[in-house]
């Protein structure tokens, strides 16, 4: 029979191989974080949108419109910058009855 004192040491060979063990079994199953960089879309200087035409609110003729200034908003974002910057580029191309719409709206003093 072996001595208490062999017992003793391969008891603590084993406890430390459980825990090597251990250790790599969590290693294993914790997955790596890695950081990934958020990125705006790159800006391309070489894209030249032609300006659309503006709207006076004919019928059938806003969806186009409203299409034509969301690929300004898409493709140039540091431009339209937030809400306030995309409705000014909007109603800028507003005519006629369109303007005539949204004239009070512009006419309103901002909230402050």
């Amino acid at each position: 029979m072996d001595s208490p004192a062999e017992l003793r040491a391969v008891l603590q060979q084993h406890a430390l191989m459980i825990k090597e063990l251990g250790d790599k079994v969590a290693a294993a199953s914790t997955p790596a974080v890695v950081p990934v960089p958020v990125t705006n879309p790159p800006v391309l200087p070489f894209l030249h949108l032609a300006v659309p035409d503006k709207y006076g609110g004919e019928q059938g003729g806003l969806r186009p419109f409203l299409n034509q200034c969301s690929l300004h908003y898409t493709c140039r974002p540091e431009l339209f910058t937030n809400d306030a910057v995309k409705v000014a580029f909007l109603c800028s191309l507003l005519r006629d009855r369109a303007l005539r719409w949204a004239s009070p709206f512009l006419e309103q003093e901002a909230p402050s």
